[in-house]
């Protein structure tokens, strides 16, 4: 193969895993997007707002929230006959290091932990 040949075989590579990248690029506001598409109940809090989905929630923080801005996604999923809880976090902070959305994710993590405990599930 000709060394032209592999350059643009290479750039096209390069091309479509930046496409692909850029297509699943999350935010704040498309996060917002996702967790309020379909039915759902919003409670507002000081600073942060949930989105309960049923077996779903979203936590999105507010200004002035140590983590804003920041989304914490909670399922309740059961594998093997056992319940878990799938947390996904993401922080949009330009802060280095994001101290505030380290401590709200952990608080999440404690809380899980508890809320298994309980159940019988850890």
């Amino acid at each position: 193969m000709s060394p032209l040949r592999l350059v643009i075989l290479a750039a096209v590579a390069a091309l479509v895993a930046t496409t692909a990248f850029a297509q699943h690029k999350r935010s704040f506001e498309s996060l917002w997007g996702e967790a309020t598409a379909d039915k759902h109940t919003l409670t507002d809090y000081a600073d942060y707002t949930m989105v309960d989905r049923g077996d779903v929630f979203w936590y999105f923080t507010k200004p002035g929230h140590d983590a804003y801005p920041s989304v914490v996604r909670r399922a309740i999923k059961r594998k093997g006959g056992r319940f878990f809880i799938d947390t996904q976090g993401w922080s949009f902070a330009a802060e280095p290091g994001q101290p505030g959305f380290k401590r709200w994710l952990a608080e999440f993590d404690a809380l899980n932990r508890r809320l298994m405990e309980a159940l019988g599930q850890q």
